[in-house]
């Protein structure tokens, strides 16, 4: 290179960098901190550990031991070269790194195999996983073809990323020495490789093949050292190509000879390689940048050899260096396929869960869900089995529930100003409503994620931060117990437990506070003055809870309890004679009673208790409102059914009076649910059985006892949740599943708050974020305590110093957004409103409008409807592609008809031109050049003058044009029926006819359109109404009479003449015209009448291109069909243009 120092050297291969950084983000993906390193005993292996020791370091990956291998191309130096090969087989096996990340070269692999060899006493190198770099390739030598090869399965390797080329393998395939002229190297590789000898009487006939060889000899798929060969030579002919263009433009090719490189300016090649881009044929981008390096990415690959020996690469990640930090990186461990000797970790979980949704992450917030009921007895007198998932009932509507955490996650891993540099992902979990699968879904957490053992930490952990859960308060409760050994937070979205205060649990209650709640039911019965109620509570602690703080309060202002039930629930099948027998007695009780109105304090399913009791009892069975029965329900209790409820009359539970948490709406979420379906819910578990369920179908690969659907539906995928009942599933977000997105956003901005404590304080180094949160994770709490944000949909978050949410119930309705407007509710208080979005046309910019505003001409709402966004001025101009190419046609148009004008012109005195009145054809040539120029007036933004002159200039030149086409065709009919004997027609031949119908028909058109401007002349106008989103720039016509006039009496003119030279179209004559003239006026009518309804249904500039193109159209038809014929003869044809030729040409 001419100004650069060093050598003339392209690096076809990503970057090792890129490598380095790779292989630190695999160490810290499987946690694996104590590796060993094998190097080449050179000065690359020593660049390369210094490297990845500093990167290694700022990340806490220790290095156990570093080893170089020798290397020795000469037989006396193999000796040395062993002996050395034999202490580090030692090292490795004493070490107790299980990881080991080989940096070698091409023939590296084949080192590797050696090792085992080299010892006396162990054979197999067992218990290690090998991390090999690009540049080791899968290599041996011919005397290790009978080698064992398993200390090569599951390896995990770099390689410069390539795609498959189909045509290369098919090239291989074709290959043998009887058909490679030229190849002085296949011979001796076919006798190696098949061991065979090209000799006479050999065995060798060059039919073998290629494919039958194993991989570890030659690969038919092309290897990464290949591919860069392969790009390597595109590289090269893409820049000669870029280098001749550009000789090409500045005229130095000669005689078209192509480029002297050799000779020339070769040196100038280098300029045109750096920053080379491309498509290779199998799609990739090869990009060269100015240093001269590949961009590109590496593939992280799996070696895989099955008993037989055979050989295949398993793509299990990538490494981006064009993608963004977060996603340069990806890896999919289930790929992996592990040496059967090494376990990432050794104790498995006998029962793993049954439903799980697991997203990885940097760390990971944990879910306790409540979606099955299990109905199973625990049996002691054996080891307990978990419930098959035919065994769970489902309640289909808790799915939600599911979907607000995941949302939230998501949302806050887009979101770069909550947790820069970290993500976040979730384990979420079943309680199935019992306390057994509580407790082992919460001590799920404390463990490895694919291992059920308390503290045990291998494989991949659970970085818990926070648990959110329960929905109901014994499922709270049961989790708190567990959590409260490891002092993580536990966010509870449902119904709060008893908890003495004194306990130092670490329980954040997500929901507001019960004590608004119990006086909100208070003012609500002294409102309506129902002093003589019943009350529905809990069998439990919680309902003895209420039972002796809320009543009394009730009694001392003034409300008396008529009765107190207690609602029985039973978890396990051999429950359910008593709980019956118990709901019937509630519901004798209830329906003998004169109390009207009725309190139930209940949990998330009390609903479908409630619907149940008209059931339990032997009595009539008589519906609640029939008897008068008002029901208040409390925020824990959802409108959620079982499915097989989903039939039942949901009338029994109209006209309820029922309290709710506050939750705003979200629409990202409505968006997101919409999307949800099987196909795109990656790792989630529950997804197929609420599908199932929720949808009555089932699955053709159900093999898990799940029951059928009595008409057997298949499940497609493709059903939609908004079809869904409201008691199956819910489109808007719930209380509950609100309190689930506040929870994770809750922890995310305390993490964020610590993270940025410390950063102040300077306990962060380098930005490590992980390991500052990781070593610290118990001083979450008091970032928890303090935390205080807006979420997304503009509600406050914080928390008092008991743990509790300060968000009380305290409006009737939510606040109307911008773009909505309060209705109040009939009957209601004028603080009870629906909120409806305005209408279309009309916005609202404040909150809480009580009617919503047009916005002026000028402007257009939004599509929220929050705001007015001014139009803006559209109108056909020049500017534009449309514009331009109309222009552009019309001035070709003008041209043609010009040179045919002037060819004309200059042949005047020949007998084609004089045919049929030359003057008249001078006067339709012009006719129609000043047609194809008036189209102009129709482009640019309209002024007066173009609109006065447009539409009267186009009739009346269009109308003289039409007149000279019908004075031609009269003359030729007149003409002939002049030539009979005693004809009086022979008096009216002549020019003068031919005159007077071009100006009488002209002066026709002319009065219509003086008419016209005198009485209502057209003018600038803008539209502002057809189009909602532009202001139309328009000629206004001002008389739409007069305009179709017109158009009218062009149409008239044009019948007419078509209807003469049909007549006429077999008149035998050398020079009739008709016969053009018949299929001209076809075309022109068939334009114009097409023209009126497609004029009529466009808008705006769509309308003025409509009329350009008719006037185009109808111009050009008229000056090929009528003057082409001439022009082959005038020009093609001269021959023909004379007397005699026309003579013989008749004869």
């Amino acid at each position: 290179m001419e100004n650069s120092p060093g050598y003339s050297i392209y690096q076809i291969a990503p970057n090792e960098a890129l490598q380095y950084f790779a292989i630190r983000a695999l160490l810290l993906y499987f946690k694996w901190t104590w590796v060993g390193i094998i190097i080449m005993d050179d000065d690359n292996g020593e660049r390369a550990v210094q490297t990845l020791s500093s990167m290694f370091s700022q990340q806490g990956i220790c290095i156990a031991l570093v080893e170089r291998t020798p290397r020795s191309n000469f037989v006396s130096g193999i000796s040395d070269m062993m002996h050395q090969g034999t202490k580090i087989y030692d090292k490795i096996m004493e070490s107790k790194a299980n990881i080991l990340l080989w940096l070698g070269k091409s023939y590296s692999v084949n080192d590797l195999r050696w090792l085992p060899q080299l010892s006396e006493g162990q054979p197999e190198i067992k218990g290690k996983v090998w991390i090999l770099s690009a540049q080791m390739e899968l290599v041996s030598m011919l005397y290790q073809r009978t080698w064992n090869i398993n200390i090569l399965h599951g390896v995990l390797s770099f390689m410069a990323h390539s795609n498959d080329l189909p045509k290369f393998q098919k090239f291989i395939e074709n290959r043998n020495p009887s058909n490679t002229k030229g190849d002085g190297f296949i011979r001796d590789f076919w006798h190696h490789a098949f061991g065979c000898a090209f000799q006479d009487g050999g065995v060798c006939t060059g039919e073998e093949k290629l494919e039958s060889l194993p991989g570890t000899v030659f690969e038919m798929s092309m290897t990464s050292h290949s591919y860069s060969i392969y790009s390597s030579v595109y590289v090269l002919a893409h820049a000669v190509h870029a280098m001749h263009s550009l000789h090409s433009k500045h005229k130095t090719v000669l005689n078209g000879r192509g480029l002297n490189l050799p000779g020339q300016e070769q040196w100038r090649l280098h300029d045109f390689l750096r920053g080379l881009a491309f498509n290779d044929s199998a799609g990739n981008k090869i990009l060269l940048n100015e240093n001269g390096e590949l961009v590109a990415e590496y593939d992280i690959m799996n070696w895989v050899f099955s008993s037989n020996q055979s050989f295949h690469r398993v793509k299990v990640g990538t490494m981006d260096a064009q993608s963004s930090p977060e996603q340069a990186f990806t890896i999919k461990d289930e790929a992996i396929t592990w040496p059967s000797w090494f376990n990432q970790c050794r104790i498995r979980d006998p029962h793993p869960p049954v439903q799980e949704y697991h997203q990885s992450g940097d760390f990971f917030v944990g879910g306790i869900a409540s979606q099955n009921f299990d109905v199973n007895p625990t049996e002691f007198n054996e080891y307990p089995q978990p419930a098959s998932i035919g065994e769970l009932i489902p309640v289909p509507k808790n799915y939600q529930h599911i979907l607000a955490l995941v949302f939230a996650v998501k949302e806050i891993n887009e979101n770069l100003q909550i947790l820069p540099n970290i993500s976040l992902g979730f384990q979420i979990y079943d309680s199935h409503f019992t306390a057994k699968q509580t407790y082992r879904a919460t001590m799920q957490f404390v463990s490895s994620r694919k291992t059920f053992v308390p503290n045990f930490k291998c494989d991949y952990q659970n970085n818990v931060l926070a648990i959110i859960g329960g929905l109901d308060s014994q499922t709270s409760l049961d989790v708190a117990t567990i959590l409260d050994t490891y002092k993580i937070p536990q966010l509870i979205y449902g119904s709060a437990p008893v908890i003495d205060k004194n306990q130092d649990l670490f329980v954040y209650q997500m929901s507001p506070m019960e004590d608004h709640q119990h006086a909100g039911i208070l003012y609500l019965l002294l409102y309506f003055k129902w002093t003589w109620i019943g009350v529905l509570v809990m069998d439990n602690e919680n309902g003895e809870r209420i039972v002796q703080s809320l009543l009394p309060e009730f009694s001392k202002h003034g409300i008396c309890i008529a009765f107190i039930g207690y609602s029985p629930r039973g978890n396990f099948l051999q429950e359910v004679p008593n709980m019956m027998k118990q709901g019937s007695k509630v519901y004798d009780q209830i329906m003998g009673s004169k109390t009207k109105v009725f309190v139930a304090f209940g949990q998330s399913y009390s609903i479908n208790d409630l619907m149940w009791l008209p059931y339990l009892s032997d009595t009539e069975n008589v519906a609640w409102k029939e008897k008068g029965k008002v029901w208040i329900l409390t925020a824990q209790m959802e409108f959620t059914l079982y499915v097989y409820q989903m039939t039942w009359d949901a009338d029994e539970i109209h006209g309820i009076l029922a309290f709710t948490v506050h939750s705003s709406d979200l629409p990202g979420f409505h968006k997101f649910v919409e999307r949800r379906n099987p196909s795109n819910a990656k790792g989630d578990g529950f997804i197929q059985k609420f599908w199932h369920h929720a949808f009555n179908c089932k699955y053709p690969n159900e093999a898990q006892g799940w029951e059928e659907t009595e008409d057997g539906e298949i499940c497609t995928g493709q059903e939609k949740l908004e079809s869904l009942p409201a008691s199956f599933f819910e489109k808007s977000m719930t209380g509950h599943s609100y309190s689930i997105y506040n929870s994770v956003y809750a922890v995310a901005h305390a993490v964020h708050a610590m993270l940025a404590f410390k950063t102040r304080h300077r306990r962060v180094r380098n930005g490590d974020n992980f390991n500052a949160l990781h070593q610290d994770q118990w001083l979450l709490h008091h970032f928890l305590r303090g935390v205080a944000f807006n979420n997304s949909a503009g509600d406050e978050i914080s928390f008092n110093k008991d743990g509790e949410l300060s968000q009380p119930i305290s409006e009737c309705s939510d606040s109307c957004h911008p773009g909505s407007f309060k209705k109040v509710k009939e009957g209601e208080p004028f603080c009870c409103y629906d909120c409806l979005p305005c209408p279309e046309g009309k916005i609202s910019d404040q909150k809480d409008m009580s009617g919503c505003s047009k916005c002026t001409a000028e402007y257009f709402p939004s599509k929220k409807k929050d705001f007015c966004i001014p139009k803006h001025n559209t109108f056909l101009s020049y500017d534009e592609l449309l514009g331009l190419s109309l222009a552009l046609s019309a001035l070709s148009l003008s041209l043609i008809t010009t040179a045919v004008l002037g060819t004309f012109i200059m042949h005047h005195n020949t007998p084609i031109v004089k045919a049929n009145n030359r003057s008249l054809s001078y006067t339709l040539l012009l006719s129609l050049l000043l047609c194809c120029l008036s189209a102009l007036l129709f482009i640019g933004q309209p002024e007066r003058v173009t609109c006065l002159l447009r539409q009267p200039a186009f009739g009346i030149i269009f109308s003289v044009a039409i007149s000279c086409i019908l004075a031609k065709t009269s003359t030729v009919v007149l003409a002939f029926m002049a030539t009979r004997p005693g004809s009086r027609i022979r008096k009216w031949v002549g020019k003068r006819l031919a005159n007077s119908i071009v100006l009488s028909c002209s002066l026709v058109q002319g009065g219509i359109c003086a008419a016209w401007l005198a009485t209502s002349p057209p003018f600038p106008d803008a539209d502002m109404h057809t189009v909602t989103e532009e202001i139309i720039l328009q000629c206004n016509e001002a008389s739409v009479i007069l305009f179709y006039c017109v158009l009218g009496y062009m149409g008239f003119l044009a019948i007419v003449s078509f209807t003469v030279a049909f007549l006429a179209r077999k008149l035998p004559d050398t020079f009739n015209e008709t016969k053009f003239i018949t299929f001209s006026m076809l075309v022109f009518c068939s334009v114009w009448l097409t023209f009126v309804p497609t004029y009529l249904s466009t808008k705006g500039k769509s309308m003025v291109a409509v009329e350009i193109f008719s006037i185009l159209t109808s111009s050009g038809g008229l000056l090929s069909l009528i003057f082409s014929p001439k022009c082959y003869i005038i020009c093609l044809r001269p021959e023909l243009n004379n007397r005699e030729g026309l003579v013989r040409g008749r004869s």
